[in-house]
């Protein structure tokens, strides 16, 4: 099915929906991880969340370290499912892609500028042998209180920014299972919001 995302990439196929709907292992000691029900019985990651003790954030240090770490642009997503006759040669792949997405980064900024919300997006790759560009796009809260700085990331989407010879749909909910890596998205979330902290300590 489309949904899982398969994709033909260098004579390998990479079958997504060949997995199971229990949850991924790499997620099991992962207790600031919240698994959600999705579509045909899945498990989607709903929300990461991250807690930095002793980070003290004053004036307007954490919406500048917000834009500076976070980046909301737009991302090309491509496939080359469509079909082109050509004379001598017969019917050929012909490569697409659109842009996706895109905007401003934070989306409310409180008076005290200690609560942030923005939007962003990043990437990351699966695979060994044929690494397989991926684009996971979110909605972070960050707040500052008494030395301490959280952020809660949600909205957690999933892309496959290249599927190939199948139709690219674009961007679903992060899969939990094992076959959707979830654990490297979630890497990626908690790099962003390390380097946040790290940012506002600097602005002592």
């Amino acid at each position: 099915m489309r949904f899982f995302h398969l994709i033909a990439a260098g004579g390998l196929v990479l079958l997504g929906g060949c997995a199971t709907n229990s949850v991924s292992p790499s997620l099991s000691g992962m207790d600031n991880v919240e698994i959600g029900p999705g579509p045909y019985g899945y498990q989607y990651v709903s929300k990461v969340s991250y807690r930095f003790d002793g980070v003290a954030v004053k004036g307007e240090a954490l919406p500048m370290c917000v834009v500076q770490n976070v980046q909301n642009k737009s991302v090309t997503l491509q496939d080359s499912s469509s079909r082109q006759f050509m004379p001598y040669v017969g019917y050929v792949s012909k490569e697409s892609a659109r842009e996706v997405g895109g905007g401003q980064v934070i989306t409310y900024l409180s008076d005290d500028k200690r609560l942030v919300m923005a939007d962003g997006v990043t990437s990351y790759q699966t695979g060994s042998l044929v690494p397989i560009n991926q684009s996971v796009r979110f909605s972070v809260a960050l707040k500052a209180s008494d030395n301490t700085l959280s952020a809660v990331f949600t909205n957690i989407d999933q892309a496959q920014m290249n599927t190939g010879a199948i139709s690219n749909d674009g961007y679903s909910k992060l899969g939990a299972w094992s076959g959707m890596n979830p654990e490297l998205a979630i890497g990626e979330l908690k790099m962003i919001a390390s380097n946040i902290a790290d940012c506002v300590g600097t602005q002592q």
